[in-house]
């Protein structure tokens, strides 16, 4: 319960740094996430076809450029002197110099179970997606990816299987009420209800708190902050007019 107000929430946070490059892809197609079109580089709301083509082709194109741009960064990491990228990783001082275009990167789905659950390209997007997900983090690129099925899609199969890697292999997991603790261990993780993690404790009347698990060696219950829909158009318009000014406004949103 929340999901989408959490997640939106770290979109408006990144929204508000020119040199974040935003990618939002909500398969619902709700409401909420319609005015990040003001800075996306690239978007789209639900799975019907708009004027700017497909939603499941736009993105397709989208996951084929990020994996394209983590395997150039890579390339172009590993010959920079240690002084500059001492890991072989991406740095603040790196992603925030033009010169290197390589801003940090967010990807952004909402409804993400609806991605792998669209026939043929579906295997396509759920390969990218497992390839994103392990190997592009050190790159400069972030996922913050929101469902209510976490349980997986399908009977299985190939696609059901890289569901699962492309869950399983998020380092840090947030989970609001739930209706069980199954479906709190899904989000959370394995060995979380062990732990005494379970989400379908947390009370309803406390709205958009949840229990925060990977993001530090503790696991708190943690409340989130309220920004409505009015709230994150003034953000966004805000956000885009620093980016106009920074220079950094591109793709779809220029």
């Amino acid at each position: 319960q929340g999901k989408t107000f959490t997640a939106r929430l770290l979109g408006l946070f990144a929204a508000l740094d020119p040199f974040v490059k935003l990618d939002v892809f909500d398969a619902a197609g709700k409401p909420d996430w319609r005015k990040f079109a003001l800075v996306a580089d690239s978007c789209a709301f639900g799975l019907v076809p708009t004027r700017d083509g497909l939603p499941p082709e736009i993105l397709l194109n989208t996951l084929e450029g990020i994996k394209d741009d983590t395997q150039d960064r890579y390339n172009r990491l590993s010959r920079m002197p240690t002084t500059v990228c001492p890991e072989g990783k991406l740095t603040r001082r790196i992603a925030r110099d033009p010169d290197y275009g390589m801003p940090v990167r967010l990807l952004l789905l909402d409804e993400f179970q609806e991605w792998f659950d669209l026939g043929d390209i579906s295997k396509e997007i759920a390969a990218l997606l497992v390839f994103i997900v392990k190997v592009a983090p050190g790159a400069g690129v972030i996922l913050v990816d929101a469902t209510q099925k976490p349980s997986g899609i399908g009977g299985g199969g190939n696609v059901g299987n890289m569901f699962t890697a492309f869950r399983d292999n998020h380092q840090v997991r947030f989970s609001l009420r739930t209706s069980s603790y199954n479906v709190s261990e899904a989000v959370l993780g394995q060995g979380a209800y062990g732990e005494g993690l379970d989400s379908s404790t947390l009370l309803p009347q406390y709205k958009g708190v949840g229990i925060l698990r990977g993001a530090t060696d503790a696991s708190p219950t943690v409340r989130t902050h309220l920004a409505d829909g009015d709230d994150a158009e003034k953000i966004l318009t805000a956000a885009r007019l620093m980016r106009e000014r920074a220079g950094t406004l591109s793709g779809m949103a220029a």
